[in-house]
């Protein structure tokens, strides 16, 4: 697989080896110079300064700042090319999701990991602290995960029973939880149900809003 990237980056987050990317055009990233990224690449997520990518062995590379933890090596030190996260991640991922100063991953066996920043603890992690390296989310621990989606404050997710619940900071009502938790930091998870057909298949955010899809297509 090959990466292309457009625009500007000022922390390293395109793997370029340096900070002062500014391209108009898509142009090919460096990435075949990293051992473990000559392989066919499964998923790209993008934060605001941070960039993850999944190889088909399951393994997650980073690049970009660590200044919230969000690229998951283990300390606040940025780096400016693609590095494997090699500590946190116990088995093979099948998903990851980026949000602007946190990113996740689910494992083939629907295990959540998440890690970087705390605020509203919309990393699932009960301490407001930074989260450096992947750590497995707790609260989450007898569910079976499908799908994940990071948003600004907030982050939702998908069970394998087709449940949808939402986590972090509502602002907005971004998480489709009304009444009480307008407006309120919503830990631990909440079921949301407002979407009455089908069961929620799939999902992506915005910066204050959501979208879902069911698996009937309504």
């Amino acid at each position: 697989s090959f990466v292309y990237a457009a625009g500007e980056d000022t922390y390293g987050a395109v793997g370029m080896g340096r900070d002062d990317f500014v391209e108009s055009e898509f142009t090919l990233l460096p990435t075949h110079s990293v051992p473990g990224l000559k392989t066919q690449l499964l998923d790209v997520a993008v934060g605001q300064w941070h960039v993850l990518l999944l190889t088909a062995s399951g393994e997650v590379y980073a690049s970009g700042t660590a200044m919230y933890g969000q690229i998951g090596l283990g300390s606040a030190a940025s780096v400016a090319t693609f590095t494997k996260i090699n500590h946190g991640l116990d088995e093979p991922i099948a998903k990851i999701d980026a949000g602007r100063y946190h990113s996740s991953a689910i494992s083939r066996s629907g295990v959540w990991y998440c890690w970087g920043d705390s605020a509203y603890r919309k990393n699932g992690h009960i301490a407001d602290e930074t989260v450096y390296a992947p750590r497995k989310v707790a609260l989450t621990e007898t569910d079976v995960l499908e799908h994940v989606a990071c948003g600004v404050e907030y982050t939702l997710y998908i069970n394998s029973a087709g449940s949808l619940f939402g986590l972090g900071y509502n602002d907005y009502s971004c998480l489709g939880l009304a009444g009480a938790y307008k407006w309120a930091t919503v830990s631990p998870p909440v079921e949301v149900t407002s979407v009455t057909i089908g069961l929620p298949s799939m999902m992506a955010v915005g910066l204050n809003f959501t979208a879902v899809v069911t698996e009937n297509g309504g």
